[in-house]
């Protein structure tokens, strides 16, 4: 009983959060505006905006994660419905903390690599730095998968690695940056 308080507490977290950050219009005050970095949801001059913009693609995250992730576990494994609906709010968030933490190791690393490649140019590091995210963002997505599928949920090592691996691919956030850069 105790714990199912402190999870629907902790499931009202996010969202306050989110309502407090789109509250405080100061937070473009030093100039620097680091949301559409940190949600890939572009600049604009309302905070509000980008906030309902950084819901309806977490929504569309967390069916995309239900998907590919949740409803193969459910299918193949010991979880039922609502533990799965319940922990995807999880791994949606915790899949956006993973893609950022491989964006910026392949941030990192595309200056390296376009220079061991010879690449120069203005553009030189961009190829590098698309490649490089998809695969550590990937490999970020998949671990958190991989952790809730074997820990969370019980589902079977073989089983969890083909899932997982599925979710490193499909629910990839770098898709955005690729269909990005060859949309001109």
């Amino acid at each position: 009983m105790r714990t199912e308080t402190i999870s629907r507490k902790l499931l009202l977290l996010p969202p306050l959060i989110l309502g407090g950050l789109c509250a405080i219009t100061t937070s473009y005050a030093d100039g620097v505006d680091l949301l559409p970095y940190l949600t890939r949801v572009g600049a604009h001059g309302s905070v509000l905006w980008v906030g309902a913009m950084v819901v309806l693609l977490m929504a569309i995250n967390y069916v995309l994660n239900f998907l590919v992730i949740g409803w193969p576990a459910i299918h193949v494994g010991p979880p039922d419905l609502p533990t799965v609906a319940k922990s995807l709010v999880w791994v949606t968030l915790l899949g956006q903390v993973a893609d950022r933490v491989g964006a910026v190791v392949a941030g990192f690393a595309a200056g390296i690599v376009a220079e061991l490649l010879g690449f120069r140019g203005e553009g030189g590091w961009v190829i590098p730095l698309l490649v490089l995210n998809f695969i550590f963002s990937g490999v970020a997505v998949a671990a958190v998968a991989l952790f809730f599928l074997r820990r969370r949920w019980r589902v079977s090592a073989s089983s969890s690695v083909l899932i997982a691996t599925m979710a490193a691919f499909v629910s990839n956030p770098a898709w955005a940056l690729v269909g990005l850069f060859f949309w001109d």
